[in-house]
């Protein structure tokens, strides 16, 4: 879990709130919580693991004034936050760092057959694990609080996704996957790719839950379990066995003066013609 406020990083003396954020169970006990003395590091910034579950949040100023915004995210695991508290200025983007900038374009992610000229939605949504915005800037670069708060509207764009490949993914049916069509817009059997790494040739969920469960905790037993069940899914299914050979071409022609070496760097600096 990453949590930060409205108080200025990279400074001597910006930050005047100190602020403790606490992860609850069902019976009110702490089951994860960041605590750091903001003040003394002069950072705005908790930042802690999570366990799987469903929890309460409780945030606590220790000491200095009451923030006017407060963030938080999780980068790690799969976390769904309730979003009982919506309207009233608050939003839960998920984009975040250089996408935002000014001189970035932000990117979002959209079903080929989710928008025109294959359906027409209003509006047209992104992806599941497409980034939103919008993203709101408090500060200028030198740490200094701007006259007002800068909403960025991003991402900018969005490019088509799903898109047919040569040989990894997994072949789609429009009728199957959100946004569901009356009939499938993808009568070819070529393989689809979405988001995601491109070395996820086999796309299993469960795989990819193993994964990011074992991935997101510190508890051996938890991680043990996950990558174990990961391991034998991938080893009795035999996703990918890579087999080729490599081959390094240098120069071809009876009139170089040409001479490899064992570790295959070419120094043609050494060489001439004949």
């Amino acid at each position: 879990m990453v949590f930060q406020w409205d108080n200025p990083f990279y400074t001597t003396n910006g930050v005047t709130t100190d602020m403790d954020i606490f992860v609850l169970d069902g019976n009110n006990a702490i089951v994860a919580s960041g605590t750091t003395n903001n003040i003394a590091s002069q950072t705005p910034l908790e930042f802690f693991g999570v366990p799987a579950g469903n929890f309460t949040v409780v945030l606590q100023v220790r000491s200095g004034p009451d923030p006017g915004r407060v963030f938080m995210t999780e980068f790690g695991s799969d976390l769904t936050f309730s979003k009982q508290f919506a309207g009233g200025g608050i939003t839960f983007p998920t984009t975040f760092g250089h996408p935002t900038a000014n001189e970035a374009i932000g990117t979002g992610a959209v079903p080929f057959w989710g928008a025109t000229p294959f359906t027409n939605p209003n509006p047209v949504l992104s992806e599941s694990f497409s980034s939103d915005g919008p993203v709101n800037i408090v500060f200028n670069p030198d740490g200094t609080r701007k006259a007002a708060v800068e909403t960025r509207l991003t991402p900018v764009v969005s490019g088509p996704d799903a898109g047919n490949t040569s040989f990894f993914g997994q072949d789609i049916n429009t009728t199957q996957v959100a946004p569901v069509t009356p009939t499938n817009l993808d009568p070819d059997l070529l393989p689809n790719f979405f988001g995601g790494s491109p070395d996820d040739f086999a796309r299993d969920a469960d795989v990819q839950k193993w994964l990011a469960a074992g991935g997101s905790t510190v508890d051996e037993k938890v991680r043990k379990e996950n990558y174990s069940n990961a391991i034998k899914r991938i080893t009795e299914r035999a996703y990918w066995l890579p087999m080729f050979s490599f081959v390094t071409n240098y120069a071809y022609t009876k009139d170089l003066d040409f001479t490899p070496f064992a570790d295959e760097l070419p120094r043609y600096y050494l060489y001439g013609w004949k």
